[in-house]
């Protein structure tokens, strides 16, 4: 939260790199985590893990600067488990589904 605040408030672009980096390690530590219970997950290299927690975190990244009003409310760990579970199961099985009918 203390990151989003230097961004929103003080215009702190520093403080948006930071929360990109934070949402990489987080995302992550949640897609080893689902990889657990999710084949499909577990089948990814380690490379593509990296590559998911990448997006996962440019998602959120993105809406700060395509929305203004954006701003996370309660917990930013929350917001990026949603971040992460839009890239793993919305965008990726459209993706899945374009790249299956190329």
């Amino acid at each position: 939260m203390n990151m989003q605040k230097r961004y929103i408030i003080d215009n702190d672009t520093k403080a948006l790199a930071d929360m990109y980096r934070l949402g990489v390690r987080v995302a992550l530590k949640m897609i080893n985590k689902f990889a657990g219970s999710n084949r499909h997950l577990q089948s990814l290299a380690r490379m593509e893990r990296s590559e998911k927690a990448h997006s996962a975190s440019s998602y959120i990244i993105e809406q700060y600067l395509k929305r203004p009003t954006f701003y996370i409310k309660k917990a930013t760990r929350h917001t990026f488990i949603n971040g992460c579970s839009m890239n793993f199961f919305i965008i990726g099985k459209s993706t899945q589904r374009l790249s299956t009918a190329i």
